[in-house]
């Protein structure tokens, strides 16, 4: 099988099978064949906006997911490109972005891994489809030599004692001749339920991705501790029937994580070929989900009576409304932030790269727009855009007018978050820390300055001057 890792935005030429060699020119090349293989995953993944590539007539440009693709005959393993450096040819910096890469996984909540598993993974130098599923087998196994999900299950049966209730109409056609049986509805304490179904199904699709005998051991005797559980064809239609409640919340992070390993697994293939299978995030959605999560963390433990809400939940307001009670532009900033006088600070991550050309630096006119329309609706001093840092980053504040053209006092500023950096260093995780934290705490002073807060209210608000 042919191993292949670029980084997002990277471009893959294509190469003639009949080619001798692949040419040494610093380019990524793919033989035709996989070439075409990848078009057609690409096809049936999205078109469009929504597909994972960008094609032209002689090569294909990865877009903004990260993750891996396994095709009949190919690995393609596709990482994080947070800093100008090239991946391809550099395996320290392919390390370093793939541990990188697996650390925002695990804080964003994306891959079921604990705290105290860290350190394991920062030491691993295998592929990223070996790592994860040897993170899922191990959690899994875990979870469940503590016990294996059990709940009541609704069965009938033809069974020899009467048990629950009688099903009368198939029991009189079963059993005319069979007085001793009985068809009947009752509720059995099982551990065949749909949740374990789901993993016995993902247990199943990793052995098929995972090469290496230590993980394979590990997801064979998942299988053994869920012998009594059945194995589904279908097992995406379980995912309705699945309720997380207080007896089964210790394994949300597994069912989540067995969810995407099922939908990236394509079904749609012929008879005795292997299946194509996929596990790709958008760095999009996953750069907002770190950023909150290690806010979340390790910067709102040390803020005062600081409360942070992803996605604005619970406080989500409309931009305007055509009727009373009848809203409309619901507004849900990625973002949230309030602090103990009941200030907010909205924080919109953009996972893109800003060149600090022109007057805005880079920074897009729709981006400005949105941020001016959080800040005028949830009364912020400041609003902040976050962006990844690179060589040419520069922070900037605009200056919101009034209908003077006068400076009102609230800005939308531009901010940079380093992660060109080793994010399993106990160091650098304590520097970033600190980064996110001033700006956190900047985002509210002018807003305090603004409104009059008293140097002594304020400390008695947060805790700090």
């Amino acid at each position: 099988m042919i191993h292949l890792t670029i980084n997002e935005h990277e471009r893959i030429f294509r190469l003639n099978d009949s080619a001798d060699g692949i040419p040494n020119n610093g380019r990524t090349y793919l033989k035709d064949k996989y070439f075409r293989l990848l078009e057609k995953f690409d096809r049936s993944y999205g078109s469009g906006e929504d597909g994972v590539f960008t094609w032209y007539v002689d090569h294909v440009q990865a877009r903004q997911w990260v993750g891996i693709i396994q095709l009949p005959g190919l690995m393609l393993e596709i990482l994080p490109k947070i800093d100008t450096g090239e991946l391809s040819d550099n395996k320290e910096k392919r390390y370093e972005a793939r541990k990188n890469l697996l650390y925002m996984l695990s804080i964003s909540g994306d891959v079921p891994v604990r705290s105290r598993d860290m350190a394991k993974i920062s030491s691993r130098k295998a592929p990223l489809s070996e790592t994860l599923c040897a993170l899922f087998a191990n959690r899994l196994l875990s979870e469940i030599l503590k016990g294996v999900d059990r709940s009541y299950i609704e069965k009938e049966e033809n069974i020899r004692g009467f048990k629950g209730h009688l099903v009368l109409n198939k029991h009189l056609l079963r059993n005319a001749a069979h007085r001793e049986r009985f068809f009947c509805r009752f509720d059995d304490f099982s551990s065949d339920t749909p949740l374990n179904q789901v993993f016995k199904a993902a247990v199943t699709v990793m052995l098929g991705i995972s090469h290496m005998h230590a993980t394979q051991d590990t997801l064979r005797n998942c299988l053994l501790a869920m012998d009594q559980v059945k194995d589904v064809a279908y097992p995406k239609n379980l995912f309705d029937k699945i309720a997380i409640n207080r007896q089964n919340r210790r394994f949300e992070d597994l069912y989540e994580f067995s969810r995407l390993i099922l939908t990236g697994y394509s079904s749609t293939v012929s008879p005795g070929k292997k299946r194509n299978f996929s596990l790709l995030f958008d760095m999009n959605i996953l750069f907002e989900r770190f950023v909150a999560g290690f806010i979340q963390k390790h910067v709102i433990t040390e803020l005062f009576q600081y409360q942070l809400f992803p996605q604005a939940i619970h406080h989500r307001r409309h931009l305007m409304q055509i009727s009373p009670n009848r809203g409309i532009l619901n507004l849900a900033p990625d973002i949230l932030i309030k602090n103990p006088a009941k200030q907010f600070l909205v924080m919109d991550t953009k996972w893109k790269k800003t060149n600090g050309h022109g007057r805005t630096g880079g920074v897009k006119n729709s981006d400005l727009y949105q941020l001016f329309a959080y800040t005028h609706r949830y009364g912020c001093g400041k609003s902040i855009l976050l962006y990844p840092k690179t060589e040419d980053s520069s922070a900037r504040d605009f200056d919101i007018l009034d209908d003077t053209d006068t400076p009102c006092g609230k800005q939308v500023c531009v901010r940079f978050v380093d992660l060109n950096r080793n994010l399993y260093s106990e160091v650098e995780r304590v520097r970033l820390t600190q980064e996110l934290k001033k700006i956190v705490e900047d985002g509210f002073e002018l807003y305090q300055k603004d409104n009059g807060v008293e140097p002594e209210v304020l400390y008695a608000l947060t805790g700090r001057v």
